[in-house]
């Protein structure tokens, strides 16, 4: 089928088309157990409901962070109709109003200090940027933690601390080393062999292992021992971040300041990748 052609018509006939189209060309497993579990097709949603083929509506729990607003929230919507009408993509020769002012607001609502922005399509690349920047800073060594998750584009992947997810893509990037989440003296330990080089990733709570909160005082604990031996930290918050734990940033609720602060999926409303 191309996209010139007709949509199957009625539920089942779409279902079976869609199975079809994930077995011959997505993932013939996934659509095994698609079939096996009777699993639905989403066709429409609007705030915390999805709706089916069928028109049954689900309350929707999943998304991994990205519908914090809940799905196709008006002003998003809004906005991102408005932009489609005027100017859809940038140059990135002239300047952009609209880069300016997002950099501006996140900067805005960021811990104090962190003034700079790099726009990304996904939490992934935002990894891999971070990872870039650290070593500009000359951070060749990475301390991450066991059982986190940072995306699974390769250097993203190389930081993910869940062994399943990186066995099949060994060797992955080189002087990476995992501590256990909330232990703060596995790092103080990690750090004194070679601090100096150094940057430290790890997420305020583990989403992807399980929601996994450290213990009161631990981001701070880093913190002091990153500042202690000239590492760098790099926060994850591109589940925890944006409102979701309470506040604007898990690093807020600490009062830390990271040197570099990874963000992503509910920024984009919803409605767009970022």
């Amino acid at each position: 089928m191309t996209f010139s052609e007709a949509p199957a018509t009625g539920p089942a006939a779409l279902r079976e088309g869609v199975l079809q189209h994930y077995r011959r060309h997505v993932n013939s497993g996934f659509a095994k157990l698609a079939r096996l579990a009777n699993l639905p097709v989403e066709v429409r949603s609007e705030g915390s409901l999805v709706f089916d083929e069928q028109g049954t509506a689900y309350l929707d729990c999943g998304g991994y962070s990205v519908f914090l607003l809940g799905h196709r929230h008006p002003d998003v919507v809004g906005a991102v109709k408005a932009q489609l009408d005027r100017h859809p993509l940038a140059t990135h020769v002239l300047l952009s109003a609209e880069l300016g002012r997002a950099a501006a607001c996140l900067a805005g609502c960021a811990p104090a200090g962190l003034e700079y922005v790099f726009f990304t399509n996904s939490g992934t690349e935002a990894t891999e940027a971070g990872i870039k920047l650290a070593r500009l800073a000359g951070r060749t060594r990475i301390i991450s933690t066991i059982g986190g998750f940072h995306g699974k584009t390769l250097g993203a992947l190389s930081v993910t601390g869940r062994e399943h997810y990186r066995e099949s893509f060994d060797p992955l990037l080189p002087k990476i080393s995992f501590v256990r989440f909330g232990e703060a003296d596995e790092i103080r330990q990690a750090l004194a062999i070679e601090g100096e080089h150094s940057c430290v990733i790890l997420e305020p709570v583990q989403g992807e292992n399980g929601v996994v909160i450290p213990p009161d005082g631990y981001l701070r604990d880093v913190r002091e021992l990153c500042d202690r031996h000239g590492a760098l930290l790099m926060l994850d918050e591109v589940q925890t971040g944006l409102g979701r734990i309470g506040a604007w940033w898990g690093a807020d609720r600490e009062q830390v300041v990271p040197d570099i602060l990874l963000a992503g999926k509910a920024l984009g409303g919803g409605v767009m990748p970022v």
